[in-house]
């Protein structure tokens, strides 16, 4: 009887050994896997020096995200993988740090910050509205309050996918994305300790003519492609709350 219980006992032991190891030699593939912290960001809407890919997506947003903190700056990187034409209408994309929600003291940045015919020249301004200011300030990326910012609209073939065309009619399309980094001085930061609040608005549009209509002097956009989905997208609000604490 001792026998068989100390056999039974040794093979549940082993087994659990056997698990365990597996378990742990899997573990570091997850850990590698994860994109590392960025060291010596460089603001230019290259987002390579944040592993190559960013570390978090919101679904509901349709971003891909990652904030990082040094002694001097805060970092924010985005990617809209698809629709980012409505980053250049005229909600843009809207900022907005805070300690919390009871905190009142905010800083807010549109970005890219004022409308432009010209895609890439858009990217060169900036608004800001820091703490105990009432207005905002339209600034270029090269400005006094020492924030950086860098963005591009890119594009890519894709196999179209719309559920509301047949296999004869998919074919491929034109998907717009976008990159956009930030650099915030952390002296500018409500807070520079403990969590920091930060709020993501790309604001949607209800008057879809006037919003074609800005989008067509774009030169390069791929309008709408006929998609349910992109309609959808571009009539809606897409928001994002990251809770992050400072280093």
């Amino acid at each position: 009887m001792k026998n068989t219980l100390r056999k039974g006992l040794t093979t549940l032991t082993y087994r659990y050994l056997c698990v365990s190891l597996l378990f742990c030699c899997g573990f570091p593939h997850v850990i590698r896997a994860q994109s590392p912290e960025p060291e010596n960001v460089i603001v230019d809407g290259n987002l390579s020096e944040w592993g190559g890919s960013l570390r978090n997506y919101d679904k509901t947003a349709q971003l891909y995200y990652q904030v990082h903190n040094d002694h001097d700056f805060l970092y924010i990187a985005l990617k809209r993988p698809r629709y980012a034409w409505k980053m250049a209408l005229s909600g843009r994309v809207l900022f907005e740090l805070s300690g919390g929600e009871a905190d009142k003291r905010e800083i807010k940045i549109v970005y890219p910050g004022h409308y432009s015919d010209n895609k890439e020249e858009m990217w060169n301004y900036l608004e800001v509205k820091t703490v105990g200011r009432s207005s905002a300030d339209t600034v270029t990326i090269y400005n006094n309050y020492g924030i950086q910012a860098s963005g591009r609209f890119w594009d890519k073939q894709e196999v179209a996918a719309d559920r509301h065309l047949s296999s004869e009619e998919s074919g491929t399309t034109k998907v717009v994305g976008a990159d956009c980094e930030l650099a915030i001085p952390m002296k500018l930061l409500p807070v520079t300790a403990g969590t920091c609040i930060i709020r993501i608005v790309i604001t949607g549009e209800q008057e879809l003519l006037g919003a074609l209509g800005v989008l067509g002097n774009l030169a390069g956009f791929d309008l709408l492609n006929g998609t349910a989905d992109a309609v959808e997208d571009l009539r809606t609000d897409s928001k994002l709350t990251i809770t992050y604490h400072l280093k």
